[in-house]
């Protein structure tokens, strides 16, 4: 049945209620009923008053019902108010790009014998000594040049590991030097004193003279080290020869500026 015929019944049932008490009320008045009659007015005043209390209460819980559908409704679906405001043309933004940060690169270009320390023949006692020539090849400056380097003899099969063997002893110093566009810069750099065992395993071309060194810089992009790994080792035919690791020339990036 209909919810609002229903609501409509229930009010009229109430009402029909109290005007049925009401002329009972007044009834009794104007006319006082006999014992008997009574007891019977007695029962029709019970009966209607539970019906009118009843009705009120169910009539007042279908009003909660209701009224809590109401405000969930109104919860899922709120009201949409459209307002049309004229649309104005955006305005022209010019936006002037950032010039792109350049960035420099150092290059160890290779290593030879010192003037005046012939690395052959090796003897026993010898401090080895190698040249090396780094440049800057890009068209920006590199600054605060800081080195370090040395020496050692590997085993020819682990030249490969060497670089990360004695990367920890290097300790840069400097950090003063700028190396512009073109520029190349030479360091020395030497080793310990050769043993027997090493200028034995040296003729035999079973190890080989290797130079480490790092060298850390700054540009515009931020602070790196480059990597130089290089051998030389003797070839059957008795010649020197130069072998390269996979550490040589390899760039870090230590931090951003």
């Amino acid at each position: 049945m209909d919810t609002v015929i229903v609501d409509i019944l229930l009010a009229a049932g109430i009402t029909a209620i109290s005007l049925w008490l009401a002329y009972l009320g007044v009834s009794v008045t104007l006319h006082p009923p006999t014992e008997k009659e009574q007891v019977s007015l007695k029962r029709r005043f019970l009966i209607l008053g539970f019906v009118a209390v009843g009705l009120t209460i169910f009539q007042g819980i279908r009003a909660g019902i209701a009224q809590k559908e109401l405000l969930e409704a109104i919860h899922n679906n709120p009201a949409k108010i459209e307002v049309n405001v004229p649309q104005s043309p955006p305005p022209n933004v010019t936006v002037n790009p950032v010039p792109a940060q350049k960035h420099a690169h150092v290059t160890f270009k290779g290593m030879v014998p010192t003037n005046g320390y012939p690395l052959r023949p090796f003897h026993q006692g010898q401090e080895p000594k190698i040249n090396t020539e780094i440049e800057n090849y890009d068209d920006i400056p590199v600054m605060d040049t800081k080195m370090a380097g040395r020496v050692v003899v590997s085993p020819v099969a682990y030249i490969d590991g060497v670089f990360k063997k004695y990367r920890n002893t290097l300790k840069p110093s400097g950090g003063n030097g700028t190396l512009s566009f073109g520029n190349t810069s030479y360091r020395t750099f030497s080793g310990s004193p050769l043993t027997d065992d090493d200028v034995i395993g040296l003729d035999k071309g079973e190890k080989a003279l290797c130079t480490i060194e790092i060298i850390q810089w700054n540009d515009e992009t931020g602070y790196y080290e480059t990597h130089f790994s290089q051998c030389f080792a003797v070839q059957p035919t008795g010649e020197l020869s130069m072998l390269l690791t996979p550490e040589n020339n390899k760039e870090i990036k230590l931090k951003a500026k």
